[in-house]
């Protein structure tokens, strides 16, 4: 006992006496209240999960969209939803999650921009060809102003390579070609071809080497029978 009557204190323990015990964490999980993990079977008693909950990925977010599900109500005259380009946007679309009247949107706003873009092949064809066939037409060796003359310079090149006895299939593709790639309408091409055409055509009818006949009954019975109109 200490001095002075009053209780001496118990010496702590070398183990550290008995350990107090420790709230309950509020932030650890209930191990009842959690869900079977996957592939694991259901305990009995277990509710089913809620349908909106199989919507979600496992990190909580909605489900991939599928890009064919967006319903396309705004698309501009000459785009299709097959296009390249509108199928590129709505996979990303899909992939961020937009929905379908903020697709919409989107695609109304952008689409004269899209049609200009997807089309601007087409259009820079179109005017070249445009400009070649001006340049022909104008040309003193090939239209010379009309396009009348410029077909008939065409005509004669056409029999100038028939001429050549090429077979039919080899000459149909050729013609083919240049009307599919507009070289038809090439200028440069048009006057090359030409001068070949010039050479393997004849442009007249070729005469002979003695004086035209006249007039005279005479003197052409004289160049068809020489000795016997002399006699006569």
């Amino acid at each position: 006992a200490a001095e002075g009557g009053g209780i001496e204190a118990a010496a702590p323990s070398a183990l550290g006496g008995a350990p107090e015990p420790k709230a309950a964490d509020p932030a650890a999980p209930d191990p009842a209240a959690q869900p079977p993990a996957e592939g694991e079977p259901k305990k009995e008693g277990e509710a089913e999960p809620k349908a909106e909950d199989k919507d979600k990925t496992k990190e909580g977010e909605p489900a991939p969209l599928d890009p064919k599900d967006y319903v396309l109500s705004d698309l501009p005259e000459g785009i299709t939803a097959e296009d390249p380009l509108v199928v590129k946007f709505l996979e990303g679309a899909a992939k961020g999650g937009m929905d379908n009247e903020s697709v919409n949107a989107v695609i109304k706003t952008l689409g004269p921009a899209m049609a200009e873009r997807m089309n601007a092949g087409a259009v820079a064809y179109r005017t070249l060809q445009e400009e070649w066939l001006t340049s022909a037409i104008n040309d003193p060796a090939l239209g010379g102003g009309s396009r009348d003359k410029l077909d008939a310079a065409g005509t004669r090149i056409k029999q100038a390579i028939n001429t050549l006895g090429l077979p039919d299939d080899i000459v149909a593709e050729g013609m083919q070609h240049f009307t599919l790639t507009g070289a038809g309408n090439s200028r440069g091409i048009l006057r090359i071809m030409g001068a070949m055409a010039s050479r393997l055509v004849e442009k007249s009818v070729v005469q002979g080497n003695g004086p035209a006949p006249t007039g005279n009954a005479a003197d052409r019975l004289n160049r068809l029978y020489p000795k016997s109109s002399k006699s006569a």
